[in-house]
């Protein structure tokens, strides 16, 4: 095993149990060919994660992966159901904090299919720009 200048586990160790943390645990094989650590959650947090995710998930959709087609159905139905949104609302709607390059290709190929266009077209970087449904 190396570990640098000897520095990163004693570090783990004070942190740990200067917060009260259980300690560490760490794993090898006899040959010492991998090594791996558990860093066990403290009990007090237990508790606040678990409070964290039943409102956050009262208020937003669940944050996971998508794929595409989760994505265009639930950036039409936001659409549908609230009118015009940037960008941004919509990220946040979904529970991500930045736009992806995923979402950045559903938004333009909706764009492309005429189900969804901006609302100031001619200024796409505008900070007031928004997507709505394709007017008829």
């Amino acid at each position: 095993m190396v570990e640098g200048r000897n520095t990163g586990i004693p570090t783990i160790l004070k942190a740990m149990s200067a917060n009260g943390s259980p300690l560490p645990v760490f794993e090898t094989d006899d040959e010492r060919s991998y090594m791996t650590v558990v860093l066990p959650i403290h009990e007090k947090f237990i508790g606040e994660i678990q409070n964290d995710e039943s409102v956050s998930n009262g208020a937003k959709m669940e944050q996971r992966r998508r794929s595409k087609n989760e994505l265009r159905d639930y950036v039409l139905s936001l659409l549908k159901e609230r009118g015009e949104l940037s960008a941004s609302e919509i990220v946040h709607s979904l529970g991500y904090k930045s736009v992806s390059s995923t979402l950045r290709s559903v938004f333009k190929e909706l764009v492309c299919e005429d189900l969804i266009e901006y609302t100031i077209p001619e200024k796409m970087n505008s900070r007031r720009q928004k997507l709505r449904l394709k007017r008829k």
